[in-house]
């Protein structure tokens, strides 16, 4: 698990738009719960903020680390 970051709100608001009616409400090939994977920034400064928040959130790479050990 990592955070997605897609910078560029208008760059990406059509797939996004597509990804709900045609593979969610059409198809039913996602849920909703698939469109969390990812996020959208507008603005580098919100991507890092995303970035810093995950780093620094205990637990949230999936990796284990050994007893001992902390995150750097």
């Amino acid at each position: 698990m990592f955070p997605v970051i897609l910078t560029g709100r208008d760059y990406w608001d059509e797939l996004v738009r597509w990804l709900q009616a045609r593979m969610m409400r059409e198809h039913v090939y996602i849920d909703a719960d698939d469109l969390n994977v990812f996020t959208m920034a507008d603005d580098v400064h919100t991507a890092v903020k995303i970035i810093r928040d995950f780093k620094e959130g205990p637990g949230r790479s999936g990796i284990i680390l050994p007893n001992g050990m902390e995150k750097a």
